[in-house]
């Protein structure tokens, strides 16, 4: 919202005061396809203020200028103070305009002569669910005033919502909610993802997203998407220093290893995130020591994750490079649990990696608010 205020007056509508209405005066402003001029009667007509409202909402928007009178070449005149307060205004309009938008914006602006004199600038949204009534009747603006819409109009505007609406929902609120489910769902665990969905999204179909004039909502699905691009560009960045905890890790608490493995071949190096190799009903599994780091889940429990594994054996057998045969290391439970902890040491100490988990759990509570929101809307 705020965008016609500005188109019109410069800045955001919380903003404008009463210099702001004058100098629309002097420059001779004409009324225009989504700027109005209605003057403060001393009994105010309500009916004529709703049917205005309800054609912006009914095509494109507008602006609203309550309390400004208008010659008959549609320039402004003079300001029409007027001792109606915001309160009432709204809730005479609400028994008018059906169905009511709660995302209509009333500016007061107080006679600096007078404060108990006002006029208002209210703000229209186009609406995302046309039409409207004002006062029992549907209408649409056109170029410089507000007619009512024939039979055929209002039964196409009913149409297009409907489809409007369902297009919205199948292709940018559906995918928006279904992904971040799964983002919920596996953030805790092994999450990856491509680039967002918010760039798949058809851009036809994301610019209908903008049109709901739903700031809040989009805003927020752009901050949500920024802070899941974010962590991904981390997780991929932060795979060299987990890496290298881990490698500080074995060194220091297996003095007896031949170091030089570590930094002679990359196919070595890959090797050091994967130091558990578990017997487990005839087979073998490798668990990931780097993937149990990063969301801080014990190496046990992170082969637990795995579909396919349901319960595990009590006997374990613990290996340094387990894909290795040659410089393979079987070392006992009591040894890699205390590099596993050496390691939880040395990451918590990381400032990166708390950074990390710090948008682990920040994009865990995002996605709830997102599933949330997109209920909203379906």
């Amino acid at each position: 919202m705020g965008k016609l205020s500005k188109q019109y007056f410069g800045k955001p509508i919380e903003e404008i005061q009463v210099n702001d209405v004058e100098k629309l005066i002097s420059e001779e402003k004409t009324e225009d396809y989504s700027l109005e001029y209605t003057e403060i009667p001393k009994s105010i007509n309500y009916d004529e203020l709703a049917k205005e409202i309800s054609a912006f909402l009914n095509t494109n928007g507008g602006l609203v200028i309550f309390g400004l009178r208008e010659r008959k070449n549609m320039f402004p005149d003079s300001i029409t103070w007027g001792n109606i307060s915001k309160e009432t205004l709204v809730r005479a309009l609400r028994g008018k305009i059906e169905p009511w938008h709660d995302e209509l914006i009333f500016k007061e602006i107080k006679n600096p002569k007078n404060e108990t004199e006002l006029i208002f600038i209210i703000e229209v949204p186009k609406s995302s669910e046309p039409p409207h009534m004002g006062s029992g009747r549907y209408y649409i603006r056109n170029v410089w005033e507000s007619r009512p819409m024939g039979h055929y109009e209002v039964k196409n505007m009913f149409q297009q919502s409907t489809l409007y609406k369902d297009k919205i929902i199948e292709n940018v609120i559906g995918p928006i909610f279904n992904d971040a489910e799964v983002i919920c769902n596996n953030i805790d665990y092994d999450y990856s993802c491509e680039l967002d969905i918010i760039n798949k999204i058809n851009i036809s179909y994301r610019y209908l997203l903008y049109l709901t004039n739903d700031e809040e909502f989009y805003s927020f699905i752009d901050e949500f998407y920024a802070k899941v691009k974010e962590f991904n560009e981390l997780v991929s960045r932060y795979k060299g220093i987990m890496s290298l905890i881990i490698k500080n890790a074995i060194k220091q608490k297996l003095p007896e290893l031949d170091y030089g493995l570590f930094d002679s071949q990359d196919d070595i190096l890959q090797y050091k995130r994967e130091v558990i190799l578990v017997t487990y009903a005839n087979r073998f599994e490798t668990a990931d020591l780097y993937k149990a780091l990063l969301y801080k889940i014990k190496p046990r429990e992170e082969l637990k994750k795995r579909k396919y594994i349901k319960d595990l054996e009590d006997t374990i057998e613990y290996s340094i490079f387990p894909n290795d045969k040659i410089n393979n290391k079987i070392i006992s439970s009591d040894k890699f649990n205390e590099i596993y902890s050496y390691c939880e040491e040395l990451a918590s100490q990381n400032e990166s990696l708390l950074k990390l988990w710090k948008y682990k759990e920040e994009i865990s509570d995002m996605c709830l608010s997102v599933m949330s929101l997109c209920l909203d809307k379906m």
